[in-house]
């Protein structure tokens, strides 16, 4: 174990540090359970599918597919475990950000480097994409910049609206320290946070917010910046 006084301190630890993000991060769309390996399916796509009409669970019977009948017919509760582990998994997500954010920073270490802004960078756009989805799935979820204590009890959001603002904000607070994608063939834009990935990330809160034209703005960014396609017809199957 490294202490936090000794850590966050190099190009290295704030690489390593910002890994963990999105090593938190995946867990909420990859398992449903992080210490195993699980079902074909994550939390996030049980959430937003199960529910559909063009949902069908066969199995082997009404013994079989238990917790997924229970969200088709909307009979889940707090405790169904898809639901838990997502609602941890974005938490956990920010918790490892904000230990990024927080402790890469010029009053603690005088000066970063520009890997370190950038991995603050990285690491706030992660926090503001989690933020958005506890917006759109739980509509005023607490706003969480620190790192809390066990005994902390952070209050709801004002709004949903209030969340999405901030989203938004975030987004173009990390925009100025990222790189954009080096174009449609650029494999490492697609699998990290990009200038692309947090103006994208911005346009949709702003949707979720109404502000059309403030959408339409930055959408239009990655639009023209012509890093991203549409996928080509004959791909779509």
């Amino acid at each position: 174990v490294i202490s936090i006084d000794n850590f966050y301190q190099t190009d290295a630890d704030a690489e390593s540090a910002v890994t963990a993000v999105y090593a938190a991060t995946q867990i909420g769309f990859a398992s449903n359970n992080p210490n195993v390996a699980s079902y074909n399916y994550g939390p996030y796509f049980a959430i937003t599918t199960w529910m559909g009409d063009d949902v069908w669970f066969g199995g082997t019977g009404t013994d079989d597919c238990v917790e997924q009948r229970h969200m088709h017919h909307f009979v889940y509760d707090a405790d169904h475990r898809d639901i838990e582990v997502f609602y941890s998994a974005l938490y956990s997500s920010i918790l490892k950000c904000n230990y990024v954010i927080n402790n890469f920073t010029e009053e603690r270490l005088g000066s970063l480097s520009e890997t370190q802004k950038r991995c603050v960078a990285e690491a706030r756009t992660m926090r503001a994409f989690c933020h958005l989805l506890l917006g759109i799935y739980w509509g005023t979820p607490a706003i969480v910049e620190t790192e809390l204590d066990p005994a902390d009890r952070p209050t709801n959001a004002e709004s949903q609206e209030a969340v999405m603002q901030w989203v938004a904000d975030e987004c173009d607070l990390a925009a100025a320290d990222l790189p954009w994608r080096k174009g449609t063939e650029d494999k490492e834009g697609t699998y990290r946070v990009t200038k692309g990935f947090a103006l994208a990330l911005k346009g949709k809160a702003l949707l979720w917010k109404e502000d059309y034209a403030g959408a339409k703005a930055a959408l239009a960014e990655v639009i023209n910046s012509g890093n991203y396609a549409l996928v080509p017809s004959e791909k779509m199957i």
